[in-house]
């Protein structure tokens, strides 16, 4: 889900309400999927903005066949919040990666999973603008600042000429929509709430 669609909140309750299970928040500094380390505000990653799209993409395929190898041999179930969506394929596609090569990333990740069949939950950003506004207010005007400096210096951003709160807005716009699509095509269980 979208920032502020509650996933860190989600993943904590789940993380109580089922106590073998391991949680991995997407603030966690040594996270083992994270592709760099997270910055003081946030999971933005970036410190990926020099790398090529295609370089980025294998490391984090790498990334998972690590923790899924480390996983297996845990024999510990896991709670990820924000993966894969938000903090692997959006860091791609926020570098204005090809379409073909966030299909080829999902494609090659789904046979990494298969064995694990892991469950999505889906959370639905509803309520477009406003709500994104309400947002960055319950977040504050630092974290909101970051946020739009962030958005509007990704290679996206950039090519899409996108500046200030308008930009950021519609960055989340679009990256909402590319969620919707993404998760579509989910190949295991999935509930959307």
């Amino acid at each position: 889900g979208q920032p502020g669609a509650g996933k860190s909140t989600l993943a904590a309750e789940l993380a109580l309400a089922l106590p073998g299970y391991r949680l991995l928040n997407e603030m966690d500094a040594d996270h083992p999927l994270h592709p760099v380390p997270v910055g003081t505000m946030g999971a933005d990653f970036g410190e990926v903005r020099g790398m090529d799209p295609g370089e980025l993409s294998n490391l984090l395929l790498r990334k998972w066949e690590f923790f899924l190898h480390d996983a297996k041999e845990r024999n510990q179930p896991s709670i990820l919040e924000s993966y894969p969506y938000q903090s692997h394929l959006r860091v791609l596609w926020q570098m204005n990666a090809p379409e073909a090569l966030l299909r080829d990333w999902l494609a090659r990740l789904y046979p990494l999973l298969a064995e694990h069949r892991p469950l999505l939950v889906m959370l639905r950003f509803t309520g477009g603008e406003e709500r994104a506004r309400l947002v960055c207010e319950r977040r504050g005007q630092e974290w909101t600042d970051f946020v739009i400096d962030f958005v509007c210096k990704t290679a996206i951003g950039e090519a899409k000429g996108l500046a200030g709160l308008t930009g950021a807005l519609t960055f989340f716009e679009a990256y909402n929509e590319e969620l919707v699509r993404w998760s579509a095509d989910w190949r295991f269980q999935k509930v959307e709430l």
